[in-house]
């Protein structure tokens, strides 16, 4: 009997020490719980491109480098300068500070995320967008890199062209001419940055200029022209496809066949966007014409390592 009173004062104290133990464990689980769901990560490892469209001729040339979500840094392409920084990603903003844990602290409000692509703006109240780039290690990143470029701009043509679908639009309007002007823009922007000797260049304006007006007197003639008008882009753009790929290191060939193949799913995937809007006849001519846009600019960036 002694030996059971002396089993039970050891068993029941320890019963209640485990309870209580368990219970705060609860409770603490519960708390940082809590805590991680107030939280939210925007930025994850990896480069961010940055445009402002709220500034006149913004450079699209300034990168955020994230090692981790907490930290990373800037890098301006031209003077190849930045700054170290570290943030805390909280909802709604994330808190830099850059160049060092003494300096004062800088609120990124976010706006919109959408596809991995941020909109925010600081204190001065400037839209920034944050474009990821895709297949980049924040470990070895350089902004010299041409496929970094080549992915960038082929990410901002998506971004323009689906914001109203304005290669298949009819008609214009206000907002799809606005989408015209970007795109034009864009376009001028990477054709600034190929040589003028590049001879795939100069084949590329001729085709520009035999094409530049459909001819044909009904829709089976517009539709024949339009076909004439595809294969000739198809062409230069596999022709200038094959002269990149003897100019640059296999390496570099690996990595841009990657950024070909997501570039292709993102081509089909808007014919699902075409699909969508039941042209009727004239649908045709739409198929190629928007097929032709897209395959021009594709040539224009593959011409960025001639």
């Amino acid at each position: 009997m002694k030996n059971l009173i002396k089993l039970l004062t050891i068993i029941i104290p320890l019963v209640m020490l485990i309870g209580l133990t368990t219970g705060c464990t609860k409770f603490k689980a519960n708390s940082f719980l809590k805590q991680q769901s107030d939280s939210k990560v925007y930025f994850h490892k990896g480069v961010y491109k940055t445009y402002s469209p709220d500034k006149k001729n913004s450079s699209s040339d300034y990168f955020y480098i994230f090692y981790d979500e907490n930290s990373g840094r800037t890098e301006e392409k031209e003077r190849k300068i930045g700054l170290p920084f570290s943030c805390v990603q909280s909802n709604a903003s994330v808190k830099f500070k850059f160049g060092g844990s003494d300096e004062p602290e800088e609120v990124l409000k976010i706006k919109t995320v959408k596809n991995g692509v941020i909109e925010g703006s600081f204190n001065d109240g400037v839209l920034i967008i944050f474009t990821p780039v895709k297949n980049d290690n924040p470990d070895n990143f350089t902004s010299d890199d041409i496929l970094t470029q080549i992915d960038i701009y082929q990410e901002q043509y998506f971004q323009i062209i689906k914001r109203n679908n304005v290669l298949l639009q009819l008609s214009k309007d206000d907002e799809s001419e606005k989408d015209l002007k970007d795109l034009e823009e864009l376009y001028n922007k990477v054709k600034s940055n190929i040589s003028s000797d590049c001879e795939f260049l100069k084949k590329y304006k001729e085709i520009e200029q035999k094409y530049a007006k459909n001819t044909g007197e009904n829709t089976v003639e517009m539709n024949d022209f339009a076909q004439n008008h595809y294969n000739s882009v198809d062409k230069l753009l596999n022709d200038t496809y094959q002269a990149v790929k003897t100019k640059i290191s296999a390496e570099e060939f690996n990595k841009l066949v990657k950024s070909e193949i997501n570039w292709l799913k993102a081509v089909d995937g808007y014919r699902a966007v075409y699909d969508s809007q039941g042209f009727g006849s004239i649908g045709g001519l739409i198929f190629l014409d928007y097929q032709i846009n897209m395959r021009q600019f594709r040539t224009l960036l593959l011409m960025l390592y001639l």
